[in-house]
């Protein structure tokens, strides 16, 4: 069975209880009356009824997390999470409980804020880590990144992190510039862990990123004439990032995890080799960086 969430509860003033679930909040308005009114909160349904007289009783706390015993909300994708976070921010709305990362590291991680509408009803908006986590039952939502660098055989890689080379294809090919023959495909394991990053560099070859587990992988590309930078975070759709990005041949590229830590297949053609690879060593070109992208020195 599918059905829609309906919740109704009683203010004591109507005007300014829609002032801020329609004006502030933005909620579409349904039908109402001179003592009520409905809302569409994303897409269940809200009634909020006028009442000359409410008694209000003391709030109780979850004596271990310290939040409402008694609250209600939404469960929202990580990135309409984080457009509603920097909404209420922008509009000046205090949180009751600040924006912050709730079972951290289990299966059931997300992403959480708290704010009160004008009659002190907590309101909780949350994200999961992971859509399809949410009413999962684990202990781990992400393999420890030892692990994955001891499982999969990775070793230290020059731009950083760790990598494996799993595919060198047997198929050579004449590339259409200056290079010798290379092999059609290559295929590696790469993996950033929490604090790390890829320097700025260059492959002579096409490169195609595709996310392969842990948190979203953030992904820099700066053009060869160093005027266009494009970001692009990768990791699983229901979290807003896309599962995979080309990096075209000669444009310079550099990535950050998003959070925790991240792995990637990256496929290049013609296939890697480190003679075709070069980091952002000239001058000029780092000069470009912390003149025009100041925040993204770091990665030089």
């Amino acid at each position: 069975m599918e059905g829609r969430f309906h919740l109704a509860f009683a203010t004591t003033d109507l005007k300014r209880i829609k002032a801020f679930y329609g004006s502030f909040l933005g909620l579409k308005e349904g039908r109402s009356a001179a003592t009520w009114v409905d809302y569409d909160f994303f897409g269940h349904q809200l009634t909020i009824q006028e009442v000359p007289m409410m008694i209000k009783t003391a709030r109780v706390y979850n004596p271990q997390s310290n939040v409402p015993a008694n609250h209600w909300g939404v469960v929202l994708n990580i990135a309409d999470w984080r457009r509603l976070r920097d909404k209420l921010k922008k509009l000046g709305i205090p949180f009751h409980i600040e924006p912050n990362t709730v079972m951290k590291g289990e299966v059931g991680e997300q992403r959480s804020l708290f704010i009160e509408d004008p009659d002190g009803n907590a309101i909780e908006f949350k994200a999961m880590l992971e859509d399809g986590n949410l009413f999962r039952i684990g202990m781990k939502s992400m393999l420890d990144p030892a692990r994955i660098i001891r499982e999969l055989g990775l070793q230290p890689h020059p731009e950083g992190g760790h990598y494996r080379e799993i595919f060198r294809s047997g198929s050579l090919v004449t590339p259409s510039d200056d290079r010798d023959r290379r092999s059609s495909l290559t295929a590696i394991h790469f993996l950033l862990q929490q604090g790390e990053h890829s320097r700025w560099h260059r492959v002579r070859s096409d490169e195609v990123w595709h996310h392969a587990g842990g948190g979203a992988m953030g992904l820099w590309t700066l053009s060869p004439d160093l005027d266009r930078m494009e970001y692009h975070a990768l990791g699983a759709m229901e979290q807003g990032a896309s599962p995979m990005h080309v990096v075209p041949a000669n444009w310079w590229q550099a990535a950050q995890p998003v959070r925790d830590h991240s792995l990637c297949t990256c496929l290049v053609a013609p296939g890697f080799d480190f003679t075709d690879f070069s980091f952002m060593t000239e001058p000029t070109q780092q000069q470009a960086i912390r003149v025009k992208w100041p925040e993204l020195a770091f990665l030089i």
